[in-house]
């Protein structure tokens, strides 16, 4: 809205009054006619003529040329409308969270002498004494309070003095505060634009504002000129004042932003006062907490912790890792400290890794914690700690193992699996008699089959089986069991059937999904290869598996390496073509052969690769039964790390009849996630319903039903979007139903569900640098005609800011003063008078 104030003048002016050396020449004119009028008169020789009467004649004939020149002169009265629109000037005060930063040394030191422009005109650069510290230990919201609050608010209101004054804190929103000398609310208001929901701060007495507090997570530059500018209208602007820290993060880039002030229909000037210290203030982080997302009751967890410094010279610093049972009875749910490690952080080393093993003995939901101790005086403290979320699951693993014959191979795993206690093993051996006892913790009479049967493991185990006892149905549901469902697949090659499966075009579907490129010559080349072997063939590890979860024996990358060095080779495999592209090949053959001739590599013994929703692997020999001779243990952990990496995508989702997939690995608060859902019926077919309701169940605070639309052309697909608006550790829920109408989240507890852990983290992209962006706010001011000062030097700013209030003129139709009788009677008066004297004396 814009204040206007009316005022009107009224003054004598002549209308017809000639402009220049026109003036100049009628004056002259009149005097030239005036001196001709006297000089006649005075050599007028008629008799009886005085002269003083002739001059007394004289002077009416100069008065009626006067009252001519006059009347040609057009004497008005000019009535002026003044129109005075006053300007506004609007105050920006960052309160982002880098703004309750507590700077510990030179808050408001001058930028480097490089980056300033000039100490006077419009752009330059004019800072305060530097050197200076924060007083007290005072964030730089509260300094900047105490510089607007010193001397009963002056600084406010010399501003106000020339403009109407508007008062702003901007982050990621934008609010408007009461000014301190107005009635509280009187101006206050939150601006709601481009989908920005602000909240004004409540004023205290005396209609001062309240402190806002430094919590905006981001700091959007571009927003908070685009609302200000758009509330104050079209209106005089004399200048924009940001007091900031100039770390913006969002929305518009200062390009932009200062493009937008530019396409203004006036110019308007963006002057900056810079908060905080120049440079980066010393600081360690939790860069992040990695751990896997489900892990067997009873199994060790590992948890790697990466720790970094900034501006800190070497320093020893305590590393804690904490566990929290999330959703557990009471008095269950307090952290405790699980792990501990000394560390040193800072000065020119890379972050660090830190590694945990804690035993996983109890069942549920945890939430871990790891904390890094804050260095003395640290600004920040928020990023010290990461956390993550962990299901421990007390239901056993599904295995089923399949073996065209009783190899050495087949005969310890299988005696592994059984005693291993969280895993159940079923075992289809094909040449074993029809009525002999089969191996395996849950005995099979048939080999599996029908969806429902096969969907029911989590990973199945081939060993050199027979393809006489397979067809393409099977192979067909094999893959569905891969791709769509998450299982694990592995095909342990044999010389007995595996080049036999490999041929069989019935069983493409099986071959296609594993990682490598078969060689369908592969049994001529071990022909000429021949049946015995007088040495065995050494394996070669790549980089990449020591530290892979399936081959990684050991932590220690070096002692992963001695121990792949030390176990027994290889004395026969399958050759191969090659890996696929997607594949990853955690064991190659070390010494030369065809696959090293063509690529420069040895050959592949152990490959795995992902597949839809699932993974898939080739173990390339038979011989694994030899490590027991020389490492037993390293056997046991090989096979069961084998066993659970198949298993470990198909476990995630909780359930076999379904996954949740979501949009991303990491959310902050304020995020939106995209919750894709696949769900089954109780016989393994897509769900058809138009829309179903999920539950999104914060940690601390009240569940919410979500609903999932039906994607079209996804059979059993459902999608939908939730705000994640609360920090800390969540689970989105999806019940599964019985039958195909029974779905509701208000269902039966008790039965089963498909659920997703997340953790929703504070955002900390306003803690990642903490110095004031002098370049930033430089570049800002001079490309908008403004000035730059730090807040030490801002005392002078207002001064600086001219009143800009438009002053518009309007003249109204002006009134004559010669257009009237009395004019023209006094013009015949003189004229009479004059010829009455003439003729009253024989003048005529």
């Amino acid at each position: 809205m814009l204040l206007a104030k009316v005022t009107e003048t009224s003054e004598f002016q002549f209308a017809g009054m000639p402009a220049g050396w026109l003036r100049l020449l009628g004056l002259m004119l009149l005097i030239a006619l005036a001196y001709l009028i006297v000089w006649l008169y005075q050599r007028e020789a008629r008799a009886g003529a005085a002269l003083a009467l002739r001059m007394a004649m004289a002077g009416l004939r100069i008065a009626a040329m006067l009252l001519l020149a006059l009347i040609w002169l057009e004497p008005v009265i000019a009535t002026y409308r003044v129109r005075e629109t006053s300007a506004h000037v609007a105050v920006l005060m960052d309160a982002s969270a880098s703004m309750g930063v507590v700077d510990v040394e030179t808050p408001d030191a001058a930028p480097p002498d490089g980056l300033i422009a000039g100490p006077t005109g419009p752009g330059g650069l004019i800072a305060g004494p530097t050197g200076q510290s924060a007083p007290g230990g005072a964030t730089r919201i509260e300094r900047v309070a105490g510089m607007l609050q010193e001397r009963d608010w002056d600084w406010l209101r010399r501003l106000a003095a020339k403009n109407e004054l508007g008062l702003y804190t901007f982050g990621e929103r934008v609010t408007r505060l009461p000014l301190p000398w107005t009635p509280a609310g009187r101006e206050s208001g939150p601006l709601a634009r481009n989908g920005m929901d602000a909240r004004a701060p409540p004023p205290v007495a005396g209609g001062t504002p309240a402190l806002p507090a430094a919590t905006e997570e981001r700091t959007d530059l571009g927003l908070a000129l685009m609302n200000v500018l758009e509330e104050l209208g079209d209106g005089p602007i004399a200048g924009v004042v940001v007091i900031t820290d100039g770390g913006f993060n969002a929305g518009m880039s200062v390009d932009e932003a200062v493009a937008y002030v530019r396409r203004h229909h006036q110019k308007i000037p963006v002057h900056a006062v810079g908060v905080g210290s120049p440079t980066e203030p010393p600081n360690v982080r939790v860069e992040s907490l990695s751990a896997p997302a489900t892990v067997p009751k009873g199994d060790p967890l590992e948890l790697r912790v990466e720790v970094s410094g900034a501006g800190v010279p070497p320093s020893p610093l305590r590393l804690e890792l904490s566990a929290r049972r999330m959703g557990g009875p009471a008095g269950s749910s307090e952290e405790t400290v699980v792990a501990s490690r000394e560390l040193t952080v800072g000065g020119e080393s890379a972050p660090l890794e830190a590694r945990f093993k804690v035993q996983a003995d109890a069942a549920g939901e945890f939430l871990y914690r790891a904390r890094l101790a804050a260095l003395p005086g640290e600004a920040v403290t928020l990023d010290n700690t990461r956390a993550a979320t962990v299901v421990v699951l007390d239901e056993r693993l599904r295995v089923l193992v399949v073996a065209g014959r009783p190899s050495y191979d087949y005969r310890y795993v299988t005696r592994l699996l059984e005693r291993d206690r969280t895993i159940d093993v079923s075992c289809w051996l094909q040449n074993a008699d029809e009525g002999a006892v089969r191996d395996g913790d849950v005995v099979i009479t048939s080999l599996p089959r029908k969806p429902e049967e096969l969907f029911e493991y989590d990973a199945i185990l081939l060993l050199d089986p027979d393809p006489r006892e397979l067809d393409s149905g099977w192979a067909i549901t094999l893959k569905r069991f891969v791709d769509e469902f998450g299982g694990g697949l592995l095909l342990q090659a044999g010389p007995h059937y595996t080049m036999r499966l490999v041929r069989d075009p019935r069983l493409d579907e099986l071959t296609t999904i594993l990682p490598v490129v078969f060689d369908q010559d592969a049994d001529v080349r071990l022909s000429e290869q021949g049946t015995y072997r007088t040495q065995a063939l050494a394996m070669q590890t790549p980089e990449e598996a020591l530290t892979h979860p399936l081959t990684g024996l050991h932590p220690e990358r070096e002692t992963c390496r001695a121990i792949w060095a030390a176990l027994p080779g290889v004395w026969w495999h399958l050759p191969v073509l090659r890996e696929k592209p997607l594949a990853t090949v955690l064991l190659r053959q070390a010494s030369g052969g065809r696959a090293a001739r063509l690529q420069g590599a040895g050959e592949v013994l152990l490959a795995v690769q992902p597949v839809g929703a699932g993974r898939t692997a080739l173990l390339a020999f038979d011989s694994t039964w030899r490590w027991r001779s020389t490492a037993e243990p390293y056997f046991n952990r090989f096979w069961v790390q084998f066993v659970r990496y198949l298993a470990q995508t198909r476990r995630q989702g909780l359930s076999k009849r379904g996954t949740i997939v979501l949009d991303g690995d990491a959310y902050n608060v304020g995020d939106f996630a995209r919750i894709e859902v696949r769900v089954l019926d109780e016989r393994y077919l897509p769900l058809a319903r138009p829309q179903l309701e999920a539950v999104l169940e914060p940690a601390d605070g009240p569940p919410r039903t979500l609903a999932l639309e039906a994607v079209p052309g996804r059979e059993g697909w459902f999608a939908g979007r939730v705000l994640l608006d609360a920090p800390g550790p969540a689970v989105i829920r999806v019940p599964l139903p019985e039958r195909a109408a029974d779905f509701s989240p208000r269902a039966a507890p008790h039965r089963s569900e498909l659920r997703k852990h997340l953790y929703v983290s504070r955002p900390d992209v306003e803690l990642r640098a903490l110095r004031r962006r002098d370049e930033t706010l430089i570049k800002l001011c001079e490309q908008t005609g403004g000035r730059y000062v730090t807040l030490s030097g801002a005392g002078a700013l207002p001064d600086w800011i001219p009143n800009a209030t438009w002053r518009t003129s309007t003249r109204e139709p002006d009134r004559p003063l010669w257009d009237n009788g009395w004019t023209m009677g006094l013009l015949a008066t003189l004229l009479c008078v004059e010829w009455l004297m003439r003729r009253r004396h024989h003048l005529l």
